[in-house]
């Protein structure tokens, strides 16, 4: 190759082709990993809105009694699908909950509600709190 030519080497071609190639690989699997976050986000975040829906329900009733632990099964929609059995088909959210009374204040209950995804291999969202007896 005389100097007065311009142009790119092979080697310059094949460089930046391997650099080019690279940077595409690293932005898909960070896709792929941004896209599973994003699921999980989406499942947790629904189950949290579930769980304080039924959390306000049960705090809002007058006559709370002690209830042991109480399982619901859950569509997308949050639309009740099955209660009491371990296992529901087609269910995506898992609810239990439960009323007792509170060991620190003999006058309270203590609430506590769980919300796990039943299909996502995710954390529990549990919201807990204490109301007084009306009696």
């Amino acid at each position: 190759m005389r100097a007065t030519e311009r142009g790119f080497s092979l080697v310059e071609v094949l460089i930046s082709t391997v650099l080019v190639a690279g940077a595409i690989a690293t932005l898909a699997h960070l896709l792929a990993v941004s896209a599973g976050t994003n699921a999980i986000a989406h499942h947790l975040t629904t189950a949290a809105v579930y769980a304080e829906q039924k959390l306000e329900q049960l705090r809002s009733d007058p006559a709370l009694n002690d209830a042991p632990r109480h399982v619901e099964h859950l569509d997308a929609d949050g639309t009740l699908m099955c209660t009491g059995a371990p296992v529901c088909g087609g269910a995506v959210y898992r609810r239990e909950w439960s009323v007792q009374q509170s060991a620190l204040v003999p006058a309270a209950v203590f609430v506590h509600v769980s919300v796990r995804p039943a299909t996502v291999a995710a954390r529990d969202v549990h919201l807990m709190t204490m109301r007084p007896r009306i009696r």
